[in-house]
C-alpha cells in the first residue's frame, strides 16, 4: 500500500494549512497536519480526528488536481486503465471536484474517463452532475455514469433516477436500464420488453428478465430471436419460450434444427426445451442427435429429454385432461414477479411455489411432484466414484473464489458467515447440471432459501463416503430419493432468476461437497459460522481444488 501511495501523485509532500489527508485506514479529508492529533473533514459534513502516525500522506489540492488532470488525459488515450482505477480508488473524493469539471468537457472521450474514474473517486457532491450523464448526447458516458451511480448511490435511489429511463424515446437507453426497472417495476403491459425484442441492437438487454414474461402474447415477439446472429439472444429466446410454456408443432420444429447448431451450450438448450415440452413426435430427432453427439452435458441433456418425453406421454395417455391442465397453467400467469430472498419477499410465492408442483407434475418431471419429498435412508450398493465430472460445463474457474468467502459488514445477510459452496454457472439459466460422480439420491426438495435443492452420496474407492450438493434449481428435475445415479447423468437445470423455484436469487448452481454420509441432513447448509469454519470442523471440501485433481470426461 505504501508503494501504490507513492506511486500516486510523486510530488513533495505539501506543508502547514489545509491540504488532503490520506489516512492509513483508506479514509480521506482534508485538515492541517501541522496539528496532532489534526481534525479531518470527510465528505457527508462528518470529521474525525488522526495522530500524525495515522496519516498516510498529503497533498495540496493543486497538487491533486494536476494527479487527476494527467490520469483523464491518460484515460482519454486509452492508456494505463487498470492503473488509474488503483490510483483513483485510493484517491476516493480528493479527485472529485476535478473529475466534475471534466463532466462539462466539449470531447466525449473526457467526459467518460472523468465518469469511469468517478465510480471510485466519489463524493455525495457527484450525485446530481452523475445523474445529470444518464442523459448524455454519447451512449458511453450514459453507460459510465449508470456505472457510477450504482457503486455509489443506494438501490432505491438509483430506480428513482433511472426509472423515467425505461421509457426513453432513445432505444439504446431504454435498454440499458430495463433489467434493473423490470426487476423492481414490470411492465405487465408487455410495451417495454417488446420495443427491445423489436430491435436488434437491444435484445440482448432482455436478458434474465424474458424468463419471467409468460404471457403467451409475447410468443410471436420472442420467436423471431431464434434467428439472431447472437448466441446470447438465441439461447434468451429458447429460455423465453420455456417459460411461455410454448408447445406449437412449428416451434418444436424450429427448435429441432437448433440440435444441429455448432454451438454445444445451444444444442443445450434446445434438449431443455423438449424436457419441458417435447412430444414423441420429437423423439426421433432428439435420439438422432445423441447418436451422434460427443458432448457429456449435451448428451446428458438429450438422454433426460428422451426419458422425460416418455413418462410424459405415458402420463398424458392415462390422464387425458393433462393438456387441458397445462393449458390453464399456460394461460393463467402473464408475468411472474420477482422474488429476492430476504428482500421485499412478494405475497404471491406460495402460489408460485404450487405451480412450479403443478408443472413437476402435468410435464412428467422424472422426480414426480415434490411437495412432500422425504429422505432416502436405505442402504443400496453403489459404485465407487473413481471418475468425476464438473457439475455444469465452464464450471474450472481459478480466479472464483466462492468457496470460503468471508461474509462482511457490507452483506445484508449471513454477516460473519463463511459461504461453503461454489456459485457457478452465474447468469445461464436453465443450464444442464449433472451429477458429479456415481451415487445414490439422499434429498431432493424444495424450500424457500434454496429453491428445489437435489443432495446425492458417493462412495470413493476407499470406501469413503462424500456428499454432492446442488441448490437453485428449477422444477423439472430428473431425480428424487432413493435414485442411483451415474456420474454425468442429469439431476436438473439451474433456476431462473429470482424465482420462488430457485430461491430468490439470481441465476445460478451453489454447488457443495461435504466429506461424509449424509446422516440426519443436519449438515446441509450453504453458510457457516467463522468458528466452525477454523479447522474445518464442518467437513466441507473445496470443491475446484478436489474435482481438478480428478479424471474427467470433460473439463471445458
Amino acid at each position: 500500500m505504501r508503494l501504490l501511495l507513492a506511486i500516486i501523485l510523486s510530488c513533495p509532500l505539501a506543508g502547514a494549512g489545509e491540504v488532503w489527508l490520506f489516512l492509513k485506514d483508506g479514509s480521506v479529508g482534508t485538515g492541517d497536519p501541522s496539528k496532532d492529533p489534526a481534525t479531518v473533514s470527510v465528505p457527508g459534513g462528518t470529521s474525525v480526528t488522526a495522530t500524525k502516525d495515522q496519516i498516510s500522506f498529503q497533498r495540496t489540492r493543486e497538487q491533486v488536481d494536476q494527479a487527476v488532470v494527467a490520469m483523464v488525459q491518460d484515460l482519454a488515450r486509452g492508456q494505463n486503465t487498470e492503473l488509474h482505477t488503483k490510483r483513483f480508488a485510493v484517491m476516493k473524493c480528493a479527485a472529485t471536484a476535478k473529475l466534475l469539471e471534466f463532466l462539462k468537457h466539449a470531447e466525449a472521450r473526457y467526459r467518460l474517463s472523468a465518469m469511469f474514474a468517478l465510480q471510485y473517486a466519489w463524493s455525495p457532491e457527484a450525485l446530481e452532475p452523475v445523474a445529470k450523464g444518464l442523459q448524455d448526447a454519447d451512449a458511453g458516458v450514459r453507460k459510465a455514469a449508470y456505472g457510477a451511480l450504482g457503486r455509489n448511490v443506494s438501490e432505491k435511489k438509483v430506480l428513482e433516477l433511472i426509472k423515467p429511463l425505461a421509457d426513453s424515446e432513445d432505444v439504446a437507453t431504454a435498454a440499458m436500464v430495463f433489467s434493473a426497472v423490470d426487476m423492481r417495476e414490470p411492465d405487465g403491459s408487455l410495451k417495454r420488453i417488446r420495443r427491445l425484442l423489436h430491435d436488434s441492437q437491444s435484445q440482448s438487454a432482455v436478458g434474465l428478465r424474458i424468463s419471467h414474461y409468460l404471457a403467451p402474447a409475447l410468443t410471436a415477439d420472442t420467436l423471431p430471436l431464434l434467428e439472431s446472429k447472437d448466441a446470447q439472444v438465441r439461447r434468451a429466446a429458447m429460455v423465453g419460450l420455456i417459460a411461455q410454456l410454448v408447445d406449437a408443432a412449428a416451434v418444436r420444429a424450429k427448435i429441432r434444427s437448433v440440435l444441429a447448431d455448432g454451438d454445444a451450450d445451444l444444442r443445450e438448450i434446445a434438449a431443455e426445451y423438449f424436457t419441458w415440452l417435447g412430444q414423441s413426435d420429437d423423439a426421433a430427432a432428439i435420439q438422432a442427435a445423441l447418436t451422434r453427439e460427443k458432448d457429456v452435458y449435451v448428451r446428458a441433456a438429450l438422454d433426460a429429454a428422451l426419458r422425460t418425453i416418455s413418462r410424459r406421454a405415458q402420463l398424458w395417455s392415462e390422464k387425458p385432461e393433462s393438456a387441458a391442465s397445462l393449458d390453464r397453467i399456460r394461460q393463467a400467469d402473464a408475468l411472474e414477479p420477482t422474488f429476492i430472498y430476504e428482500v421485499g419477499e412478494h405475497e404471491q410465492k406460495e402460489r408460485y411455489r404450487e405451480r412450479a408442483f403443478q408443472l413437476q407434475n402435468v410435464l412428467g418431471s422424472l422426480s414426480g411432484a415434490l411437495r412432500n419429498s422425504g429422505v432416502f435412508a436405505g442402504q443400496l450398493q453403489i459404485p465407487a466414484a473413481a471418475e468425476w465430472i464438473a457439475p455444469v460445463r465452464e464450471y474450472f474457474d481459478p480466479k472464483r473464489k466462492s468457496f470460503g468467502f468471508h461474509i462482511t459488514k457490507e452483506y445484508t445477510s449471513f454477516v460473519g458467515s463463511v459461504h461453503v459452496g461454489d456459485d457457478c454457472g452465474w447468469r445461464k439459466e436453465l443450464r444442464s447440471v449433472v451429477a458429479v460422480a456415481p451415487g445414490v439420491v439422499r434429498s431432493a426438495r424444495h424450500c424457500y432459501s434454496w429453491g428445489f435443492i437435489v443432495v446425492i452420496e458417493h462412495v470413493r474407492p476407499g470406501g469413503q463416503p462424500v456428499c454432492s450438493l446442488y441448490a437453485h434449481l428449477s422444477p423439472m428435475l430428473h431425480v428424487k430419493p432413493g435414485d442411483i445415479v451415474a456420474g454425468g447423468q442429469k439431476i436438473g437445470s439451474i433456476g431462473r432468476a429470482y424465482t420462488v423455484d430457485n430461491g430468490g436469487y439470481g441465476a445460478h448452481l451453489h454447488f457443495g461437497l461435504h466429506n461424509g454420509a449424509y446422516g440426519d441432513g443436519s449438515w446441509v447448509c450453504g453458510y457457516i459460522s467463522t468458528e466452525s469454519w477454523a479447522g474445518n470442523a464442518a467437513k466441507w471440501l473445496d470443491p475446484q481444488a478436489l474435482l481438478s485433481k480428478s479424471e474427467f470426461r470433460n473439463q471445458k
